[in-house]
């Protein structure tokens, strides 16, 4: 493979926060800190890591080689670094198809697991962690460009529910506080041990955003990323991210919404709301979707929803009810849309979810019912990727453009 250099010059290989000193002093810095990262013309990721005392540099990035069905496994091969009379280890993560996109690295030095902290960090597996992004042409409608940019707001506000100060992450669109217009708005759910800065850190959502809105790709609307892993209960052995007991679900709607719709200019009614998430949000973002058509008009899965071995809600899991009545499910919902890639450890459940919703017959019953499979080769992050660009065309739409 042999990427062009215009192409390799996109911001998004540099820091995806776009924080970098461009001049450090040598005489303050390793020199690996002046150029850790490069990306190489053939997509090889080259790091350079100063570490004149030790003996080991090891590198284990996520994910791994997917199997002949498909399925990726969470960790790649480990890559050891070679090091310089510098002490200077220089490791290359090379390119691969099924290798592309955001990925996550483990780096080890003499066995402890450290951040570098001239490389990408974000927010995952429940810690902070570096990664990289692989270059995929594919992935070029999530890149930084010259085109107008909306803001990534970290809001504060008060949970009645936790008892707490919290955050949500909000994505306003370009022009927003130029003008007197209110917008729809999406509340997106994350993964299970990642947290809401995740959406713009990994998936890139106001990116992607921007680059529809500028091709007008999609309507502009608001979106509101919470953290979904509140819980009622106290710290123990027994608890596991799998294991939800509502509180997530009180943040969202006794506060998280009501506080957008008290402090931003947001269109409050259920036909421009949406809900949406991935993974673990996926399956409560199902569950609060179909338990709640009152507020909901709009879902989007990113993975599977339905049956899970281990997920469980304390409050049940409402699809049931609403696949045993899909006349009634149909005209509560504008856009269902549901999106997977066979890399993911979810794929399974995500073909079960297609069966159960085509014996209840919305495909025929719901025009906005739309499901994907994404290529094999593409990890999850790519898939989330994806599924988030083609669900965001989908939404809010008026009659007049459909």
């Amino acid at each position: 493979m042999k990427f062009d250099w215009e192409f390799l010059k996109n911001q998004v290989f540099e820091d995806s926060l776009l924080t970098q000193n461009r001049y450090p002093s040598k005489n303050n810095l390793p020199a690996s800190a002046i150029k850790a990262l490069e990306v190489r013309e053939d997509g090889a990721v080259l790091l350079r890591i100063g570490a004149p005392e030790a003996g080991e540099v090891k590198v284990v990035a996520q994910f791994g080689t997917p199997t002949p069905e498909g399925y990726c496994p969470w960790e790649d091969e480990p890559v050891y670094g070679t090091k310089d009379e510098n002490g200077i280890f220089t490791a290359v993560i090379p390119w691969g198809e099924t290798h592309t996109g955001s990925r996550s690295l483990k780096i080890y030095i003499d066995g402890t697991l450290v951040i570098w902290p001239y490389l990408p960090t974000a927010f995952g597996s429940n810690r902070i962690q570096n990664f990289i992004e692989v270059p995929d042409e594919e992935m070029a409608f999530s890149y930084i460009y010259n085109v107008l940019h909306g803001a990534v707001i970290s809001q504060r506000f008060h949970s009645s529910a936790t008892g707490k100060e919290e955050r949500m992450m909000i994505y306003t669109p370009p022009g927003y506080t130029k003008n007197n217009e209110d917008y729809p708005v999406l509340y997106l759910l994350h993964g299970g041990s990642d947290n809401e800065t995740s959406w713009f850190a990994r998936n890139r959502v106001n990116d992607i955003m921007d680059n529809l809105i500028a091709e007008g790709k999609c309507r502009p609307f608001i979106i509101c990323a919470i953290n979904d892993m509140y819980t009622y209960g106290e710290d123990s052995a027994e608890r596991r991210w799998d294991h939800v007991d509502g509180c997530t679900e009180d943040v969202l709607i006794h506060d998280a919404i009501p506080f957008m719709e008290e402090n931003y200019r947001v269109l409050a009614d259920k036909w421009h709301r949406a809900i949406g998430g991935l993974s673990l949000g996926a399956l409560q973002a199902c569950d609060y979707g179909f338990g709640h058509p009152e507020l909901f008009g709009n879902l989007g899965f990113l993975t599977s929803i339905t049956e899970h071995a281990t997920y469980r809600n304390l409050r049940g899991r409402p699809w049931k009810e609403a696949l045993a009545h899909p006349e009634e499910t149909a005209k509560q919902y504008k856009v269902l849309f549901c999106s997977a890639t066979p890399q993911e450890d979810h794929f399974d459940y995500f073909l079960n979810d297609q069966k159960l919703m085509k014996e209840a017959g919305l495909e025929e019953l719901m025009p906005g019912y739309h499901r994907e499979v994404h290529p094999m080769r593409l990890t999850r992050w790519c898939s989330w990727r994806l599924g988030f660009r083609h669900f965001a065309e989908m939404l809010f739409r008026e009659e007049s453009d459909d």
